[in-house]
């Protein structure tokens, strides 16, 4: 099953997110360092589901996300930050993909992927939330790589020898039928919920809308995350 979610809920969804954010204040933060405040440059990993949408769905199912970055924070850890990322997602090939892969090249195809490989960087605003959990939204711009390719496996002729079962395996190998490469705009903006510890990491869950622009039809794909920040 594929998400199609509109930009305009997505819109709601954030300025519902930003408006609570703001209304809470930064009167109530609650710090968690012995001087009282948070560090201004924190590192960031995190992994997970990356679903897609919209064009992308007609190409890629879902498929997972890894990330990593740094965040800087203007006023010592709240309020405001800027942040950039380094991000790459996996994403297996649809039978419908596969279809216009063969039914294109005239060749048997059997298996396909993308993948996309991002830098961006951006805002981050965060605020408290509940106890001493903290809400944050960020926004950001940068520079996707776009890899698909499709393949077609077939045996190659040759011997493999295993100790238990002897020699006269043929191995494996593949072909690309199809491949697309290049670089293209993207732009992403998300939610998160931190959790701070007290060693001093943050644990945070957090879903992102990400787009590539491209013509004619942009690629949507939609990551959730679970993360750390350090």
């Amino acid at each position: 099953m594929h998400l199609r979610p509109t930009q305009a809920g997505l819109g709601v969804v954030l300025t519902a997110a930003f408006g609570a954010m703001l209304a809470s204040g930064p009167a109530n933060a609650q710090p968690y360092y012995g001087d009282g405040t948070l560090p201004s440059l924190q590192g960031q990993l995190m992994g997970g589901y990356s679903a897609t949408s919209g064009a992308a769905s007609d190409y890629l199912q879902g498929g997972w996300v890894a990330d990593g970055g740094i965040t800087y924070w203007l006023n010592h850890g709240n309020g405001l930050g800027l942040r950039a990322d380094l991000s790459y997602s996996y994403q297996p090939a649809t039978d419908q993909f596969l279809s216009f892969g063969q039914q294109t090249t005239g060749q048997e195809v059997d298996d396909g992927w993308g993948n996309f490989s991002a830098a961006s960087a951006g805002l981050i605003y965060r605020a408290p939330f509940i106890g001493r959990s903290r809400l944050y939204a960020l926004a950001q711009i940068g520079i996707s790589h776009v890899h698909l390719r499709l393949v077609q496996t077939f045996f190659v002729p040759g011997f493999y020898c295993d100790p238990y079962f002897g020699c006269g395996y043929p191995t494996v190998g593949s072909s690309s039928v199809y491949v697309y490469n290049t670089n293209h705009l993207s732009w992403n903006v998300g939610i998160g919920v931190e959790f701070p510890s007290y060693w001093g990491q943050d644990w945070f869950i957090e879903a992102q809308y990400r787009r590539i622009d491209i013509a004619p039809r942009p690629f949507e794909y939609w990551p959730i995350m679970v993360g750390m920040r350090f």
